[in-house]
């Protein structure tokens, strides 16, 4: 009886049961759906003899040496990835679809999850089955699809066999990431599609795994042994992915997801290259939180950074484009900034009003104290392109200016550059009076002497005295360039 009852305390414990209940749901429904698809495979085909046990045998041993000899570097990726991990097993999963019947080509993809996570195991249980059991409905249904196409028997001298084995892939590389993505967006709330699917990189990554199965199942016909052939090609595969997966990890600020300051302008850059190529508008978007250092003081960094993370989230999904992740950045310290493109004015000053009533409107509970809930409010600078700013640098230096025109006049609300007319839509820097008040009101720290090419337009041909360029204006071009902000020794806001 106590063993009963302390089973039931480790089941009742399980994290599983922490889900959202559509996640919870879902991820019951596709566990049940997998292994009724396993039992309708084997009860349709049963094994035919030894031939398919030892093609799966090899298949199997070799996806578990392909593991072994890339263990540490596989551990390493699974580490620094911010999309759902994804191994190379695809390599003998889709072999087996194409060699093997459905219920054996299912027990190929158990073996070698089960041989994954036991090597590995850095996630829940739970997760593994949702994982193992969208893989094996991908599978059998890219083994239905070669046998209704191609009969199943593996050869390449007709069309209609190449034909098959095409449409086999696809529901592999369609399929299971679906279902893998939609039980991600579900256990975790704001997750967009393309976060939960993964990059480019990863369908490429796929892509390629399925066309390397194809050689390891066409040599498998001849003498199975030859599929060994295909581990030092995945050993190279998984370095070049992690070579990939630090860059990316170099350019992303660990707190938030976001890009860091120097990944963000190198994108930006292209962005806004983009942009003049195609003569459309652009706006940029820097945002400060109200008095962030308090909250930091009072209820702790833990606490600060549950905020940050908040409102990073909300930024993701409030600005929606087609690279949300790419064009926002943590710009330092309690600094983020987002870069709009193919937005003008009018639409820019739109969303940073959405953002702002956005941010005002989180509570964000405490990490250690979960009945205490965080509050902040935001500032929010904003400059279009090409009017007024004309490069980067000046989309940064106006956006800043008015950020410190938000600030100044009571915080939490939109403050934009104003246009070459030097009338803003919102509450902004409007004159050369203002220039020279903005100039003079910002700590010595943010100033800088500059060539009149890298100052705004608006704040050309003024200086205190009247005459001449303006000498000093928050920040130039090359304060705020790749230093990082605040965060590289500027200023601090409240």
């Amino acid at each position: 009886m106590t063993s009963l009852r302390a089973a039931v305390r480790r089941v009742a414990g399980w994290s599983l049961w922490g889900l959202p209940p559509a996640a919870l749901a879902y991820a019951l429904a596709v566990e049940v759906g997998a292994a009724a698809t396993v039992v309708t495979a084997w009860l349709i085909q049963a094994p035919t003899g030894g031939h398919e046990l030892s093609v799966a045998v090899v298949l199997l041993g070799s996806g578990m040496l392909s593991l072994e000899g890339s263990l540490r570097v596989e551990r390493r990726r699974e580490r620094y990835t911010d999309a759902p991990y994804r191994d190379l097993s695809n390599t003998w999963t889709f072999a087996a679809a194409l060699l093997l019947p459905a219920g054996w080509a299912a027990l190929v993809v158990i073996g070698n999850y089960a041989w994954v996570w036991a090597r590995l195991r850095r996630y829940q249980p739970y997760r593994w089955f949702v994982s193992v059991s969208c893989m094996t409905v991908g599978v059998v249904a890219a083994d239905v699809a070669y046998q209704a196409l191609a009969g199943g028997v593996l050869t390449t001298d007709r069309p209609l066999q190449l034909a098959g084995l095409a449409a086999a892939a696809v529901p592999l590389l369609t399929v299971s990431p679906l279902l893998l993505a939609a039980a991600i967006r579900l256990a975790v709330p704001g997750t967009s599609w393309r976060q939960a699917i993964g990059s480019g990189q990863d369908a490429v990554m796929e892509v390629a795994t399925c066309c390397l199965a194809v050689f390891v199942a066409v040599a498998s016909t001849r003498q199975p042994l030859l599929a060994l052939l295909a581990v030092p090609v995945l050993f190279l595969l998984s370095h070049t992915l992690l070579v990939s997966q630090l860059q990316k990890a170099a350019t992303t600020d660990a707190k938030t997801g976001l890009s860091n300051a120097g990944g963000w302008h190198e994108l930006a850059e292209r962005e806004l290259e983009r942009a003049g190529r195609r003569a459309e508008p652009l706006a940029l978007l820097l945002l400060d939180l109200d008095r962030f250092k308090r909250v930091n003081d009072t209820h702790g960094h833990l606490a600060g950074d549950a905020v940050l993370q908040a409102v990073a989230r909300a930024l993701r999904e409030e600005i929606r484009s087609r690279d949300t992740v790419e064009i926002l950045g943590r710009w330092g310290g309690e600094e983020f900034v987002a870069l709009l493109p193919n937005t003008g004015r009018s639409d820019a000053i739109h969303v940073a009003e959405r953002l702002r009533a956005r941010i005002a409107a989180l509570h964000t509970a405490h990490p250690d104290r979960p009945k205490t809930t965080l509050t902040i409010t935001a500032s929010i600078g904003v400059a279009t392109y090409p009017d007024p700013a004309d490069d980067l640098g000046a989309l940064l230096t106006l956006a800043d200016a008015a950020l410190y025109q938000a600030k100044n006049t009571g915080r939490d609300r939109v403050a934009t550059a104003p246009t070459r007319t030097g009338i803003p839509d919102r509450v902004g820097l409007t004159s050369a009076a203002s220039c020279r008040q903005t100039c003079s009101r910002a700590p010595a720290a943010a100033l800088s002497s500059s060539p009149a090419a890298a100052q705004p337009a608006w704040c050309r041909g003024v200086s205190s005295n009247g005459a001449g360029s303006c000498a000093k204006h928050p920040r130039s071009a090359s304060a705020v360039g790749h230093a990082g902000g605040r965060a590289a020794g500027g200023t601090v806001r409240q």
